[in-house]
């Protein structure tokens, strides 16, 4: 299960989508027979992440959704932050403003808890995308200066760089 999800990755960063989800549904398969939770839910966020770039963003969300559900009964919460970090961008393409709002604030929320300073950095800078996208270009400021303030204090070049494009925008 392992090597196809492993597999599916790969095809999927090759741009092979439809040999990544084959990949992908075989992972699944075995995960679900040896009943692996955590594989399952892993493998529904790499599902979710293709079906969004194709477009499919009603099959991404039900990806996303069920690795949530799951990460949520396992208890495994850097998988639920992935989850609300991917529907909120998802939500964000369909101009689904405030649905993005809430799913990143959550992200943003476990990031905290956790001490991911990174993931809070990714948050802010979520959600100064999703308020630049609706005009509010002074929230995006506030939460896009404070995503390069962590990012500066990580040392997280690309995300600072990252930072002061979309500031500049």
């Amino acid at each position: 299960a392992n090597t196809w999800a492993s597999l599916g990755g790969a095809y999927a960063d090759q741009g092979n989508l439809p040999v990544a989800l084959g990949n992908y549904f075989s992972a699944i398969k075995i995960y679900t027979e040896i009943g692996d939770k955590l594989g399952i839910a892993f493998v529904q966020i790499g599902q979710g992440y293709i079906y969004g770039i194709q477009g499919n963003n009603i099959e991404a969300i039900n990806h996303f959704h069920a690795a949530l559900k799951t990460y949520i009964e396992i208890g495994y919460k850097r998988g639920v932050l992935v989850a609300h970090s991917n529907l909120s961008a998802i939500y964000l393409q369909e101009k689904n403003f405030p649905e993005a709002i809430k799913h990143q604030n959550l992200s943003r929320k476990i990031s905290n808890e956790i001490g991911d300073k990174q993931g809070i950095a990714d948050a802010e800078f979520a959600l100064g995308d999703i308020y630049q996208g609706q005009g509010n270009y002074t929230e995006a400021l506030k939460n896009l200066h404070l995503a390069l303030s962590l990012y500066d204090e990580i040392k997280y070049k690309k995300g600072s760089a990252r930072s002061h494009v979309q500031i500049g925008i």
